[in-house]
């Protein structure tokens, strides 16, 4: 994703950075964050929105 210059960070850990754009959020990874740790996250999350 390419962002325009407008997105203001609303957080910041030792991973990643939450950047809010055009009302959404969006968690932004540093490189060295490994692609299978992005992955459990994302299925976790998926998991959670899940009807009960």
């Amino acid at each position: 994703m390419t962002f325009d210059g407008s997105q203001k960070v609303i957080g910041k850990g030792a991973q990643a950075e939450v950047l809010l754009y055009h009302g959404f959020a969006y968690k932004v990874y540093k490189e060295s964050y490994p692609a299978e740790w992005i992955t459990f996250e994302k299925k976790q999350q998926q998991a959670s929105c899940l009807p009960r």
